[in-house]
């Protein structure tokens, strides 16, 4: 059982002698994910005690306790998050490789 993908929905297209040209969108796209991992990697170990601050303490108060969980939670779901991009973008790219392979051997 075969079907078309309409034009608009293909990441990327075969000229007429074979090449694939159009890796443009997709490269961006891999290089966003990833860009996007790193960021929130480096915001849950760097700033995830400081965001915890943050959000735990009340107005107009000069001293606040800041509890063990709400730390954790802070750092830790930006680097699930982050981890999780970079698994994305590295799924992605392996696709992207496989397709530029097949397409090769095709020519």
């Amino acid at each position: 059982m075969s079907f078309k993908i309409p034009n608009k929905l293909k990441t990327f297209t075969i000229q007429k002698d074979g090449y694939l040209f159009k890796f443009k969108k997709t490269i961006s796209l891999i290089f966003l994910l990833f860009l996007s991992g790193i960021i929130f990697l480096s915001i849950g170990f760097v700033k995830g005690e400081a965001i915890a601050s943050s959000l735990s303490r009340a107005r107009q108060l000069d001293a606040w306790v800041v509890s063990e969980g709400m730390i954790l939670g802070c750092t830790l779901i930006p680097i699930i998050i982050g981890l999780s991009l970079i698994i994305l973008t590295i799924i992605f790219s392996s696709i992207l490789f496989i397709h530029y392979i097949n397409n090769i051997d095709k020519r």
